[in-house]
């Protein structure tokens, strides 16, 4: 029989006087290696909690932090109300002091972040198990007014009713505090695991509110484990295909559940599908797999989150006939009530006909979302795709192979072919005038596609996202993005970010490989690589003085919309929205804010008419 330690009306256990000294101990050793030690301090307790006989041990604990300098102490609490009153100290923390909050899910965040926020500790961390929902703390990171987030672990729930942790809600967190440059620790995923991380064990299809569902397998908590690492056995080779299927799926998934609540159907085109260089027998590794089972994931999802049974249907093309018939039979094997996958043979240009005939026939009001991954750039002439992309329901992600777009600019023969590309006669000579040093030519290509989109398909936001050879200090391509939906790009950022930390894995990765030895990790997560820092450095100073040029140029009384500077920002590659709020936040002292809508907001929204006033231009730089 155990005893009964939980409770508020349980009585409260403490520790003999020789755990006491222990902590003495400890600083001596700390202080004899030179090497400072840390301490979890009362993990099966509260320090914060508000019950008398907790004050006499609370201010021998002071005391003991007092006396050990070499330990740096964890305090962590689910009542940060209670910190300010109860520490001894008030402006000057100890140096050996780290303050915590429990965070399980957005009600807790918002509860007690502003509280953890005001304390002046050197450390303020979050411990986000059991991770219980999605969470959000962009709008927490440097935020004005308060202190930083140091620091964030995250883990699943164990014991004999563990909830399961929806895969999504972590691996945000983790990009959210990449994208942020905030330390996260990934500590267990508990009792139940994702099943691709358990293969071996019979998986459970798992329902979460307002979340796709997801196959888990309940484990005891040691064969959960911690790992969140990538699975590249069946992309040897073609690494940086990875990182392309990562952003397509980060980017399908949301898409479904945020469209499927506004259109009554949903159309997937993949307008050169293959499959190529797969080795999977159930073309899971193809681009056309990995969109069919995140789209049939979030048809599910919508269904059991929002009851919204919204047909879906994909549309495969692929010209070459062996090809075709390993997509034939995919499509056949993937068609289901309501989820219908449908395979064309021939050139994509000569089929959109016969896809739009298919989307008239089955598809009422639908969203489409089309994916152009061709083999060469004559394949997709502007002209050809200009009366098919030219709708508001529309959005396009294209792979721009950039490499071989400048291989051939000088020669005559192809102009032809870079004149059908853009859709603008006058690009090309501006392409061969551009340098060719350190990526300029290809950056330019880019952003004359881009403008490309915008001028001759109409489309309102345009982004781009780099990849990169996964061996080697080069750009492989840019995968451009064309919406006519703010919401769009914002989904499309989020995605860019998951798939660049996915990219520098595999580029890690890939190198220890090639050296054929392990390198020592001291860190969470792997290094960036200098091509990756240096591309983010130019990207960053080229949308800041974007920005600027835009807020100078305005002459509105009204002031910029924040929609606008939001979107010429998002166009540049590794540029994220909080790059953006950064410099508005650097710029506070010269420019007004203005937000529109209830006065209970505090964030600028690209969605609302919120607008920017400059005070004092010549303090924008």
């Amino acid at each position: 029989m155990g005893h009964q330690i939980w409770g508020k009306r349980v009585n409260r256990r403490f520790f003999s006087d020789h755990h006491w000294r222990e902590p003495l101990i400890w600083n001596e050793d700390a202080r004899s290696a030179g090497k400072r030690r840390r301490v979890f301090c009362a993990s099966m307790a509260d320090v914060f909690e508000r019950r008398s006989e907790l004050n006499a041990p609370r201010d021998r604990l002071w005391n003991r932090i007092r006396s050990t300098p070499w330990l740096d102490w964890l305090l962590l609490t689910k009542r940060p109300e209670n910190i300010e009153q109860m520490v001894p100290w008030k402006t000057k923390w100890p140096e050996n002091v780290w303050i915590g909050t429990t965070v399980e899910n957005q009600i807790y965040a918002d509860q007690r972040l502003p509280l953890l926020l005001k304390c002046p500790a050197v450390v303020r961390f979050l411990s986000c198990e059991p991770l219980l929902g999605a969470i959000d703390l962009r709008p927490w990171f440097r935020t004005s007014g308060h202190h930083a987030i140091d620091w964030v672990i995250a883990g699943g729930e164990s014991g004999p009713r563990a909830r399961a942790m929806h895969p999504d809600w972590v691996r945000n967190l983790l990009h959210q505090c990449q994208e942020a440059e905030v330390p996260f620790h990934f500590k267990q995923w508990g009792h139940w695991v994702p099943a691709e991380l358990a293969r071996e064990t019979e998986a459970k299809l798992v329902a979460f509110e307002n979340e796709r569902p997801v196959k888990m397998v309940r484990l005891p908590k040691k064969a959960a484990g911690r790992t969140l690492e990538i699975d590249l056995s069946s992309y040897a080779g073609r690494e940086q295909a990875y990182v392309k299927h990562c952003l397509l799926e980060k980017y399908l998934a949301p898409l479904v559940y945020k469209v499927g609540n506004a259109w009554d159907s949903i159309v997937y085109v993949d307008g050169f599908s293959g499959p190529w260089q797969v080795t999977d027998p159930e073309l899971t590794d193809s681009s056309f797999g990995v969109a069919v089972e995140t789209l049939r994931r979030a048809h599910v999802g919508l269904h059991d989150t929002k009851g919204r049974n919204v047909p879906i249907d994909a549309i495969l093309v692929e010209a070459n006939k062996d090809a075709f018939a390993k997509l034939q039979a995919f499509a056949a094997k993937k068609t289901l009530p309501n989820f219908r996958v449908h395979a064309l043979c021939g050139e994509f240009v000569s089929r959109i006909s016969t896809i739009n005939r298919l989307v008239n026939r089955h598809c009422r009001n639908p969203f489409r979302f089309v994916f152009l991954d061709p083999k060469g750039w004559a394949d997709i002439p502007m002209q050809e795709l200009q009366p098919f992309l030219t709708d508001r329901s529309c959005e396009v992600l294209v792979n721009l192979m950039t490499r071989h777009i400048t291989r051939f600019l000088d020669e005559d023969d192809r102009a032809d072919s870079y004149k059908k590309l853009f859709g603008r006669p006058e690009v090309l000579e501006k392409l061969r005038k551009t340098p060719k040093e350190d990526n300029e030519q290809a950056e330019q290509a880019v952003r004359e596609y881009c403008r490309s989109l915008r001028q001759l398909c109409n489309f309102k936001y345009v982004s781009s996202a780099v990849i990169l050879e996964p061996n080697e200090e080069s750009i492989r391509y840019f995968l451009v993005y064309a919406t006519n939906a703010v919401h769009g790009i914002d989904v499309f950022k989020q995605a860019e970010v998951a798939a660049a930390q996915t990219q520098d894995y595999i580029r890690h990765e890939t190198r220890i490989t090639k050296a054929r030895q392990p390198e020592l990790m001291l860190e969470s997560e792997p290094p960036k690589s200098r091509l990756a820092i240096r591309l983010r450095e130019r990207y960053c100073s080229r949308a800041r003085r974007k920005v600027i040029e835009v807020l100078r140029k305005n002459s509105d009384p009204n002031g910029t919309r924040y929609e606008d500077l939001f979107c010429e920002a998002m166009a540049f590659p590794l540029v994220t929205p909080t790059d953006l709020t950064n410099w508005l936040e650097e710029w506070d002292s010269h420019i007004e804010l203005r937000l529109a809508g209830s006065s209970k907001r505090e964030k600028l929204s690209p969605a609302s008419d919120d607008r920017i006033v400059v005070v004092q231009s010549s303090g924008l730089n």
